[in-house]
């Protein structure tokens, strides 16, 4: 009966980590697609910002002055930058040294957005990496290229899913710890109870120790 009692008890916990589990795990899809979509609103918001912001300092600086601000603010390490001029050549072009993998793509085939419009495109590549790119057209008739990787958004999530898995473990200790404490503190006494309950009630000799 001990023996079958002991393995109720693991069949409790293992139904209760199974339920946890579960409700972990599709927290965790749940959050990571939530963050996902944040962060892609986000990344866009920024793009269009520094899309504007580029575009402001073209008009007064050139090129030139583009490069200046771009480098003082250490956008490089996730963010590449391109200004095509009216004449349909590279005036400047900045990519990310950390991200060696991240190119721009052969856009030639598009036709260049309107007029205050931006024209959006992404790439993926290997491991997860996706890199988002915001076009716009200056008023001279060049072009402007802005794009921004998702390295610091993965590097968000991924601390998420760390402290999910930690909330995950603590979660579990308190559902299961006590599982344990019950079975410890009472079903083993009344087991080793009912036990010698049945070793006094088979025992042959009893009835004669009670005359």
């Amino acid at each position: 009966m001990f023996r079958r009692r002991t393995s109720s008890i693991w069949k409790l916990a293992g139904m209760m980590l199974g339920v946890i589990a579960a409700a972990m795990g599709l927290m965790w899809l749940l959050t990571s697609w939530a963050l996902q979509r944040s962060f892609d609103e986000v990344g866009r918001a920024i793009i269009l910002d520094d899309l504007g912001e580029y575009g402001v300092l073209y008009e007064k600086g050139g090129a030139a002055g583009v490069a200046a601000l771009f480098t003082a603010g250490t956008h490089e390490h996730d963010q590449i930058l391109r200004i095509i001029d009216p004449d349909g050549k590279v005036a400047l072009e900045v990519l990310a040294p950390d991200e060696p993998e991240v190119t721009w793509p052969d856009l030639s085939q598009l036709s260049p957005p309107p007029s205050g419009e931006t024209q959006w495109h992404r790439t993926r590549f290997e491991h997860g990496l996706v890199l988002t790119i915001g076009r716009q057209s200056t008023k001279d008739g060049g072009e402007l290229w802005f794009g921004r990787t998702n390295t610091l958004d993965r590097q968000a999530i991924d601390r998420v899913h760390n402290l999910s898995l930690i909330a995950f473990c603590v979660t579990a200790l308190i559902a299961i710890g006590p599982v344990f404490w019950f079975a410890n503190r009472v079903l083993r006494p009344v087991s080793s109870l009912i036990k010698g309950a049945h070793l006094l009630a088979n025992d042959s000799n009893l009835g004669h120790r009670l005359e």
